[in-house]
């Protein structure tokens, strides 16, 4: 998918999918929720049109109104300049669309504005492929099917003893019973269930009627963007392994699971790798959206390596400026999964998250542990009245220390040290073309590449580290 002054995008960003399914990690404000919209745009466009234009509406009010929506998906820096949408270089507009399937799932859509799951209502606002079919006529065609794999799924894949019935009257309320059926509620879900517990009945529901709606015939294509947000550790692990099965039996789907969650996207990452065959694995690429120097950017992790650098020094056919561009690029990328591990970084740029790094500010980390558990057993340590202040200024300072401490930090922030050297001197001219420095050298770019090659396997331990933890 290429976007042009799309939103977020103020220039041109190409999304290269050259495997079937990806992973894209973006912090807020980073694009990824520009992407969900525009696939939102490429497929369901004629129902965002609907929604705003009314039958009663003359001419002159349906332009007005259509101009005044696709004004909304241009980048706010220039609205003059029209956006554009390529989907395997076609025109959104000219896409045929009979071709595909696409089912968008975020976390809007979990949500529930009457407490209670009215599926009919829910699904008339979700951006789901119905086939041309009513809503309600989809409904009543495949209610009994949803109900029995939905209560499969709980009993098969979560171990849950929580069941739902569909009532087909009453715009397709969803009754869930759980304690033996002691607990039997169709309305006010919140004073009885906790929130994880209603959205992994949601989620069960949405991949279930995407299962029942796919087409083996065409392309199918499930999106789900920040789905996880308020399930616990377990439950995210039981729908990866729920999904990942159903991705497995489903040759037709493509999946995007787009997330900010820095611990979901470690996990989901570690488990494709650990937990699925090679050829299942193999069919995965990452993604890391950055806001960087006021722009965005799109990382593909596994489409550039320090591997492939080395390889291209060797054989000469790439100048040093680009080698050292790439290399450039794959130093931030391995500082902002740094920051996503420590969480150091959040918004900042990749200079500011160094900053910190650099600077001589501590970086409070411990066998996979972060800041957030350093407070946690501070303040339990704060609890303890049995102990008095000498001892308990020793047990803090102790405990600050061995954060601070921790060996392999130490080796990555003399590695950062010397690489920032290396990206303000020799690899920062590259990417921007500065008049009368002197061109990057070989030697240059050779220490480079070691450093990087260091730094990406410090950030590694750490990350496997931090999802054991996890």
């Amino acid at each position: 998918m290429e976007l042009s002054h799309f939103k977020a995008f103020e220039g041109a960003v190409t999304f290269p999918f050259k495997r079937k399914n990806a992973l894209v990690f973006g912090e807020n404000g980073s694009g990824k929720t520009s992407f969900f919209e525009a696939m939102k745009m490429a497929f369901f466009h004629d129902k965002l049109e609907n929604k705003e234009i009314r039958a009663s509406d003359t001419p002159e009010d349906i332009n007005e109104k259509r101009n005044r929506l696709y004004e909304k998906y241009r980048n706010a820096n220039d609205l003059s300049v029209p956006f554009s949408i390529q989907i395997n270089g076609i025109a959104y507009m000219s896409l045929t669309r009979d071709d595909y399937k696409v089912f968008l799932v975020t976390h809007d859509d979990f949500e529930l504005k009457e407490d209670c799951i009215l599926l009919q209502n829910i699904l008339e606002n979700m951006y789901f492929d119905y086939g041309g079919m009513t809503v309600k006529s989809l409904l009543e065609t495949i209610c009994d099917d949803l109900e029995e794999a939905v209560n499969n799924s709980l009993k098969k894949h979560f171990s849950e003893t929580l069941t739902l019935r569909i009532d087909k009257g009453d715009r397709f309320r969803c009754v869930l019973s759980d304690i033996d059926g002691k607990l039997i509620y169709g309305s006010n879900l919140s004073l009885y269930y906790n929130e994880g517990k209603i959205h992994l009945t949601l989620i069960i529901l949405y991949i279930n009627i995407f299962l029942l709606l796919a087409d083996r015939t065409k392309h199918n294509i499930l999106v789900l963007d920040d789905f996880i947000t308020s399930l616990d550790v377990t439950n995210r692990a039981f729908v990866l392994r729920f999904l990942f099965d159903v991705a497995e039996k489903q040759e037709s789907l493509q999946l995007f699971i787009l997330t900010h969650n820095a611990s979901f996207y470690n996990l989901t990452k570690y488990y494709i790798n650990k937990h699925l065959a090679k050829s299942e694995s193999a069919n995965w690429s990452y993604f890391n959206l950055y806001s960087l120097d006021d722009k965005h950017k799109l990382y593909p992790q596994n489409d550039d390596s320090i591997t492939k650098v080395q390889k291209d020094l060797r054989e000469g056919v790439v100048s040093f400026e680009e080698l050292g561009n790439r290399i450039r690029q794959l130093f931030e990328i391995q500082v902002h999964e740094l920051a996503k591990i420590i969480i150091s970084g959040g918004l900042e740029e990749s200079k500011d998250i160094l900053a910190r790094l650099d600077g001589g500010y501590p970086i409070y980390y411990k066998d996979g542990k972060n800041v957030y558990d350093l407070v946690n057993v501070l303040e339990n340590i704060a609890k303890v009245t049995t102990i008095n202040r000498e001892q308990l200024s020793n047990r803090i300072l102790s405990t600050i220390n061995a954060y601070k401490n921790d060996p392999e930090l130490k080796n990555l922030r003399n590695l950062l040290k010397r690489m920032t050297l290396f990206q303000k001197v020799s690899l920062h001219p590259t990417s921007h073309g500065t008049l009368g420095l002197t061109p990057v050298s070989q030697k240059e770019i050779k220490e480079s590449i070691q450093l990087v090659e260091k730094i990406n396997q410090c950030v590694k331990k750490l990350k496997e580290k931090n999802v054991i933890n996890m």
